[in-house]
């Protein structure tokens, strides 16, 4: 039966600046570039396969781990982020200033991809992952994440950067396992 982790990208420019990413594309920032190199040492060593979204942030997270090792890799665009339609780019403070209460009471703009819409593109992906035997990595987005550990009973809440949950897939069976950090904790960040 398959362990999976699935795994949140590293830091983007527009994580840091409390922008709405999506499908949009942000590069990784210097903090980003350490928590990927980091986290590309600090990861288990005995994955058969590493899948990562598409998205240039996904697919950077993934590599540093690729480099120290020869594993299987494969990019799968059903694992792109949730889309923000027509709020993709645009920060929190700004949507706020236009919908004060956006999300206490689910504001949500045209194009929005709902938690069945995310799911219905990555329950195949799932299924896939689910007739393996091996263990697998999967670099995805925050968004993803949460669809997946809601559907089977769990909840990620907020993941940070290269942080992930351990999911088993077991034959009829789904556990959500361990979420951790694969950042090192250094004195000048907390652990």
């Amino acid at each position: 039966m398959p362990s999976v982790l699935f795994l949140r990208h590293g830091e983007t420019e527009w994580n840091v600046e409390r922008r709405l990413q999506g499908r949009c594309e942000s590069p990784l920032t210097a903090a980003g570039l350490r928590q990927v190199a980091e986290a590309g040492g600090t990861l288990p060593g005995n994955f058969g396969l590493v899948v990562a979204s598409d998205l240039r942030r996904a697919r950077l997270t993934a590599e540093p781990y690729l480099a120290r090792r020869e594993t299987e890799f494969r990019l799968d665009p059903r694992l792109r982020e949730r889309s923000w339609g027509e709020w993709e780019g645009r920060s929190h403070d700004e949507i706020s200033a236009e919908h004060p209460e956006w999300r206490e009471r689910g504001i949500r703009p045209p194009g929005y991809e709902t938690d069945d819409m995310v799911w219905d593109r990555v329950a195949p992906v799932v299924d896939e992952l689910r007739a393996l035997s091996t263990r697998v990595l999967c670099v995805t987005h925050g968004g993803v994440i949460g669809v997946i550990a809601r559907r089977f009973g769990g909840d990620a809440g907020h993941l940070g950067n290269v942080e992930g949950i351990w999911i088993e897939l077991e034959p009829g069976r789904t556990v959500i396992g361990e979420r951790r950090s694969y950042e090192l904790a250094t004195p000048d960040r907390r652990p």
